[in-house]
């Protein structure tokens, strides 16, 4: 019997009752006829019905069902919005006569995040080089497009530099919410080409569930996002606020440059921040998430490379709140690593920590390049 992400049984038994059923499948019908005028193949709806058992299976993961139905916008009328699922619902969701389950049991997901975290603290252990610094001059934060260009020139200037030595990778950390990091990766990927990159390391991607597609879409001649990786994203953008620049249009700039795409999540991890936070050592999201992006990278990156993530996954050398914690910069040798903002900002304006002095984020115009272990990171470089 094919095992699904996830199925909609019934609440006493697995069978939903008969006539509820046949309402529900012809609801989700509808909804699948909707995704193919929203531009879906039929090959890639992962929707299944299952008349004898009276169950409907979606093979993805809830977060992507969110996905999928914000991306229709669907009226209560139309799926009812009790009947789904949202993605970190403590315990699940269970109506009066249907329930969501995930192929994963809580002691499955628990245990895989575990191993993930013993994978994490064993390669945490290996020891650090010597330190160093370099500074790089930034024009004045203001608004004058004049500045914006020299300060984007400046930085693609320092990573040609950086990149002529031994340095195969290049990190760029951002706060998921703002735009100038994307929009520096959108308008000057093709540089990033020139200097040799050849593959781009995107966090919210999940590496099994969308890696395949993103390698046929890369293959293809369709400039378009396939239908799925752009609900996905866009609901992405939505849940983290982002409003001009966008992480699908981070993917089509990528192909465009001929830079390919892979994703370095999973969603154990995820859930380790979400569902399942109160059930996991404190710190589980950057240990899973830093230890799964690692080993991803270690098998994806057959020449040079660019990863973008948020910052707590990609500072250097004890700029961090989480200074007994390499991130997967730090763990990946012969790497560099820049944070860009839209602006000057502290990390106590975010609400993220309770205490004054996180030394990220610069408030001046020499902002540090760091080394170590072969590893260069910077401070946060502040922008238009």
């Amino acid at each position: 019997m094919q095992i699904y992400k996830c199925d909609l049984k019934g609440c006493d038994s697995d069978a939903i009752p008969e006539k509820l059923y046949f309402e529900l499948k012809a609801k989700v019908q509808a909804i699948i006829n909707k995704l193919i005028a929203k531009g879906f193949e039929e090959k890639e709806i992962k929707i299944y019905f299952d008349d004898t058992q009276r169950l409907i299976s979606f093979d993805y993961y809830p977060d992507e069902i969110d996905a999928l139905f914000y991306y229709l916008n669907l009226t209560n009328e139309e799926f009812p919005s009790n009947y789904v699922r949202k993605p970190f619902e403590k315990n699940g969701w269970i109506g009066n006569r249907l329930r969501w389950t995930y192929k994963k049991s809580d002691e499955e997901i628990l245990q895989s995040i575990d191993q993930l975290c013993q994978q994490y603290d064993k390669k945490n252990q290996e020891p650090e080089g010597e330190g160093s610094t370099i500074k790089l001059k930034l024009p004045k934060n203001d608004n004058n497009y004049r500045n914006y260009d020299e300060r984007n020139k400046n930085i693609l200037d320092s990573l040609k530099s950086l990149f002529k030595g031994e340095v195969r990778g290049c990190f760029i950390g951002e706060i998921h919410h703002h735009q100038y990091p994307k929009r520096f990766l959108i308008e000057h990927l093709k540089e990033l080409k020139e200097i040799g990159i050849d593959t781009l390391f995107i966090e919210f991607l999940y590496y099994d569930a969308h890696q395949a597609l993103l390698d046929e879409y890369f293959k293809g001649t369709k400039d378009a996002l396939p239908a799925t990786l752009e609900s996905f994203l866009n609901y992405k953008d939505s849940i983290t606020n982002c409003k001009k620049y966008k992480y699908g249009d981070i993917v089509v700039a990528a192909k465009k440059a001929g830079i390919r795409v892979v994703g370095l999540d999973c969603y154990d991890s995820l859930l380790s921040f979400g569902e399942f936070f109160s059930r996991v050592e404190k710190n589980a999201r950057i240990k899973t998430f830093n230890i799964h992006a690692y080993n991803i990278i270690k098998k994806e990156s057959k020449g040079r490379y660019a990863a973008f993530m948020g910052l707590d996954h990609s500072y250097i050398n004890g700029h961090t709140a989480y200074p007994q914690l390499k991130s997967v910069a730090e763990l990946c040798s012969n790497s560099c690593s820049v944070h860009l903002s839209d602006d000057n900002v502290s990390v106590a304006s975010l609400g993220l920590f309770k205490f004054n002095g996180y030394p990220l984020f610069a408030n001046e115009e020499n902002v540090k390049f760091e080394r170590s272990n072969q590893c260069f990171g910077a401070t946060m470089v502040s922008v238009l």
